[in-house]
């Protein structure tokens, strides 16, 4: 004789297999999912600012142009380039700076790219970028130093020097995992190298970067 088992009972066990199947904790899953967040005021926050220079390689930068340059339409345009990461106070402001004579103090790599902008409408800022900031050596033994921070934003404009763009830190990796804030940035002088932009050769500039590093917890 079929017997049939209290419907409660049925609708128990479905329960448990679909808790199972969805969550991996049975019945549990629900009132995790339901667990309210803590409040955002009862966070604590800390901030760090750090400051760091780079002097542009000059002799790395590429630039593709896009289809209207000859209009002075730069927008559209891509670039990249590279440069050397410092401490603070490695670079003095006046031009001049040889990084191949102070590899001894370089940090790190700077890696920023990007597009032009700019057009007859908005000569300034120039570019978007993304910009990775490397803090270790690359070196045959160490191709991928893992402490890094990306930021992006707009920068390059003539009034740079004194009134600097600010960029937003996407994230990091290694020690710097995690990683929130922002990034003004300075021009800082000019090194040995030098750009060719649009047939126009000037020394290549240098930059500092001062991080404002923000956590929560």
């Amino acid at each position: 004789m079929k017997t049939t088992e209290p419907r409660a009972v049925v609708d128990r066990r479905r329960l448990l297999r679909r808790g199972l199947l969805l969550g991996g904790v049975g019945v549990a899953a629900p009132a995790l999912v339901a667990a309210p967040a803590a409040p955002a005021a009862a966070q604590a926050t800390s901030r760090t600012t750090v400051v760091f220079e780079v002097a542009m390689l000059g002799n790395t930068h590429r630039l593709i142009l896009g289809p209207e340059v000859a209009n002075f339409e730069l927008r559209g345009s891509t670039f990249y380039v590279e440069g050397i990461l410092y401490p603070a106070g490695t670079i003095p402001a006046a031009p001049g700076f040889d990084p191949a004579a102070h590899q001894d103090k370089a940090i790190g790599h700077w890696f920023n790219s990007g597009c032009f902008m700019a057009g007859p409408d908005r000569p300034q800022p120039h570019r978007f970028s993304v910009q990775q900031h490397v803090f270790g050596l690359i070196t045959p033994d160490d191709l991928f130093p893992v402490d890094q921070i990306s930021s992006q934003g707009t920068e390059s404009s003539r009034t740079q020097d004194f009134l600097p763009s600010t960029r937003a830190i996407t994230g990091g990796a290694g020690r710097y995992l995690g990683a929130s804030g922002q990034i003004t940035q300075y021009g800082h002088g000019t090194n040995v190298t030098s750009v060719d932009i649009l047939g126009r050769v000037v020394p290549a500039p240098n930059f500092r970067f001062i991080f404002t590093l923000v956590k929560h917890g």
